[in-house]
């Protein structure tokens, strides 16, 4: 049977530093960072959706899909 130490502690400065990262860089850089988004479609959407994708060359993500379609909307309206 193997013996190992008593785990250590974390030091209050270890803990800080440990969720600092967990937060992210701030921010003024969260607008980089990719933040999940929730919502809902019909079925028929997203066979519409899964359709789509199929006839596709090149296959791609549904999460790639949606992206790839909102930033495409975004363009054509401008922003």
């Amino acid at each position: 049977m193997a013996i190992s130490e008593k785990p250590k502690k974390k030091t209050d400065t270890e803990t800080r530093a440990q969720e600092f990262i967990r937060r992210g860089l701030g921010t003024a850089e969260e607008s980089e960072h990719e933040k999940p988004v929730t919502f809902r479609l019909t079925g028929a959407t997203i066979k519409r959706i899964d359709n789509a994708r199929k006839a596709r060359r090149v296959k791609t993500s549904k999460q790639s899909w949606f992206v790839e379609a909102i930033l495409d909307k975004l363009e054509k309206e401008g922003f």
